[in-house]
């Protein structure tokens, strides 16, 4: 008895001892083995008292950090908001472009900071000439619509100031008449203000009018050709040259017959045929006359329907025929505001054209047509006469 006592205490320690150093299921097989053992010895014995071991203490204890947690662990990328274009916005290009809530404007136009902008299919800025629907303007290298006068490309243009369009044909700038061209480009400019002359000639045309013609083209200068209506036909080149020049042409009746000694009808008839023909050859009837002779009175004024345009300066050339006594009578006695009268059936004529028509210019005379001259000084009516339009 005393023995299996000893034995029973002896099995206890051993359990205590490998529940230390062993984990749970060596403790418990070994211990199982010994108290077979020990009850193989015996026939009364105790269970062994064994210690209150749970699998969670047998496990590791290290707790990881979750990532979040841990300072060695990546953190996410972050996305910084991309600022919203707005405004004006030129590009590495040095193109310029507008955004509205970061959309670009394209196909119209904008006012930025009191400057108009116009910006194309693609939404960049026009730069230079260009063409907006029906109309042209003009914009800086910065994209903004310029008006008043430009130079590009070495010709002049002017863009109005009211609405930034490109002007084309006759237009009064300050105290300019300025004729422009269907491309806008400036034909010629008379300044009001300076001393100007009407050089006209009658009778034509003839072989000799392109003559006169050159020596024009040569000083930037234009003239008024009063002619004879059945004439036109045979010299139609010559009358569309003169008119595109910008040269004025005027009416000198059908068959140059003195309107004072003819009907009414016979008045009418010389002026409407002579119209027609100028008409068909330049597009534009004529707005002024000049009766044969100078010979008129209230009922021819009437009947004509248009000014009458006599002359403050005779030459005589049709007289003379002599080239030194023409430009005699022009340069001593010429003024501001005269209508020089000569004809350009002569060779005479066109020769001493050729020494005129320099020389006023040299003397600082504006050569002008008929009707500019009279647009410069107030005017005519429709019914009256004018020998000249001196100050």
């Amino acid at each position: 008895m005393r023995m299996r006592k000893i034995m029973q205490r002896l099995v206890m320690v051993l359990v205590l001892a490998l529940t230390l150093i062993s984990p749970l299921e060596t403790v418990s097989s070994a211990a199982s083995e010994t108290v077979r053992a020990a009850e193989a010895g015996g026939e009364n014995h105790t269970d062994p008292v064994i210690s209150d071991v749970k699998d969670s203490d047998c496990e590791n204890t290290d707790t990881a950090m979750p990532d979040n947690e841990n300072p060695g662990a990546d953190e996410p990328d972050t996305v910084e908001p991309q600022p919203v274009l707005q405004g004006l916005i030129r590009d590495e290009n040095g193109n310029l472009f507008y955004y509205k809530d970061g959309v670009k404007i394209k196909n119209t136009w904008k006012a930025v900071n009191g400057s108009k902008y116009y910006f194309g299919k693609s939404g960049k800025a026009y730069v230079g000439k260009r063409k907006v629907g029906k109309a042209t303007y003009y914009f800086a290298v910065n994209g903004k619509r310029k008006t008043g006068w430009r130079t590009i490309n070495g010709k002049k243009y002017y863009f109005s100031p009211k609405n930034g369009k490109m002007v084309t044909g006759k237009k009064t700038i300050s105290h300019y008449l300025c004729y422009f061209s269907e491309k806008g480009v400036l034909l010629r400019k008379i300044d009001k203000n300076k001393k100007m002359v009407a050089l006209t000639y009658d009778d034509g045309p003839s072989i000799y009018t392109p003559r006169v013609l050159k020596t024009l083209k040569e000083n930037n200068s234009v003239a008024t050709f009063f002619v004879v209506g059945n004439r036109v036909p045979t010299y139609s080149d010559t009358v569309k040259k003169a008119h595109d020049m910008g040269c004025e042409i005027g009416n000198h009746t059908y068959e140059h017959k003195c309107l004072t000694r003819i009907s009414e009808t016979e008045v009418r008839r010389q002026i409407s045929r002579t119209n027609k023909n100028v008409k068909k050859v330049t597009g534009q009837t004529p707005v002024i006359m000049r009766p044969t002779g100078g010979a008129t009175n209230p009922n021819v004024k009437q009947w004509v329907g248009m000014p009458s345009i006599i002359w403050s300066i005779d030459t005589l050339d049709w007289k003379t025929r002599n080239a030194g006594s023409t430009k005699k009578a022009v340069l001593d006695h010429v003024k501001d505001g005269d209508i020089v009268l000569m004809h350009d059936l002569y060779s005479a004529t066109a020769t001493a054209s050729e020494t005129i028509i320099p020389e006023l210019v040299r003397r600082g005379y504006q050569l002008v047509t008929v009707s500019e001259l009279a647009e410069c000084r107030g005017g005519m009516k429709e019914t009256g006469a004018y020998y000249s339009f001196r100050k």
